[in-house]
């Protein structure tokens, strides 16, 4: 075991030096957590975006990648005089970003507003209500599972890499959109941040041009499909074990955070469906059940009557909900939960 100094998100009732008013707070602080440590050798290539670029690493179904860019050395033996410990902040301050900054609070994960966050935790007089000794267990518990150190570098579990389609509304030109397709940042694993737009395994990409060609025409919402990748990498784009993430369900947390994210920044007040959409739209998209993905097509779909959505919105959502009815249905999680049931 390694020991790294991990940032972290500190939730508390306080108050600041500034402010006598009492309130819920988040501020960054530091705990020490142990890394394990694991060997090169356990690892095979699971994903390349390009002959010479390697995106994950596997063992078993699980991938991984490394969180400061570091290459695992081909021979299979560690080639690295770096320690762990001397990961950049800068690094582990993206890494836990992506986790989630509240997918540790006592209150489960939800989205914080720049405002409530301090740069760093004041002084115990102003800390009335502390969560941080549950806090730093869960992110102990989780680095133990999904973090270790593999050549002197942080490891870190991830979510199956994916090709993301999305939709952008055309500036100036009414009711026009254009297609974009990229390779999203990676998600760490059960993470609460999730990519917008529609998902697709790296080894898809016939199936994610044949929707583009079916969304552009002259007389159609979409004009152009613009590729953040050379075309020439497709050959050697892919992943090399079973696909087992079901991207449909990422494809609908990603469209709904995406649209909820933008809009809790901008909103005091909260409806019933807006909360409710923001809260599910943080979940992992293994813990989504039937029942709840339903709720958020039901939300989303009811946008209007929450929020006004943009042609580039609806458009994805549309096809969120097509992504997602073609999925295998899991009767048996319906019938769990039958007042959350879809309406025809």
């Amino acid at each position: 075991m390694s020991p790294v100094k991990m940032p972290f998100l500190h939730r508390f009732v306080g108050r600041t030096p500034r402010s006598s008013e009492i309130r819920h707070l988040a501020a960054w602080d530091i705990a020490e957590v142990e890394i394990p440590k694991r060997d090169v050798s356990e690892f095979e290539i699971g994903s390349r975006l390009a002959a010479d670029e390697v995106l994950t690493y596997t063992t078993g179904a699980d991938h991984w990648a490394y969180a400061d860019g570091h290459v695992m050395p081909v021979s299979g033996k560690g080639s690295s005089d770096a320690k762990v410990e001397d990961t950049n902040r800068g690094d582990l301050v993206i890494l836990m970003n992506k986790i989630g900054g509240a997918k540790f609070f006592n209150e489960g994960a939800f989205l914080l507003k720049d405002p409530e966050i301090l740069s760093k935790t004041p002084s115990p007089q102003y800390v009335e209500v502390s969560q941080r000794q549950a806090i730093v267990e869960r992110i102990a518990e989780y680095a133990g599972e999904n973090f270790a150190e593999v050549d002197g570098h942080l490891l870190t579990r991830v979510h199956e890499p994916s090709l993301c389609l999305k939709v952008w509304r055309r500036p100036n030109v009414e009711g026009k959109c254009y297609l974009q397709m990229l390779q999203p940042l990676l998600v760490p694993w059960q993470g609460t941040t999730h990519n917008t737009g529609l998902h697709f395994g790296l080894n898809d990409i016939r199936e994610i041009e044949e929707l583009c060609r079916s969304l552009i025409g002259p007389e159609l919402i979409c004009d152009e499909l613009i590729h953040m990748f050379d075309r020439d990498r497709y050959a050697d784009m892919a992943c090399h074990v079973d696909q087992i993430e079901d991207m449909r369900t990422r494809s609908l947390l990603g469209v709904a955070a995406g649209i909820a994210g933008k809009r809790v920044l901008k909103t005091s007040t909260y409806t019933e469906t807006f909360r409710m959409i923001s809260d599910l739209s943080l979940k992992a998209a293994s813990e989504l059940t039937e029942a709840e993905g339903g709720a958020v097509l039901d939300a989303l779909n009811a946008g209007p009557q929450w929020c006004h959505l943009t042609s580039a919105e609806r458009l994805m959502v549309r096809l969120a909900e097509e992504q997602w009815d073609a999925r295998p249905v899991n009767t048996a999680s319906l019938l769990m939960s039958p007042g959350l049931h879809r309406t025809p």
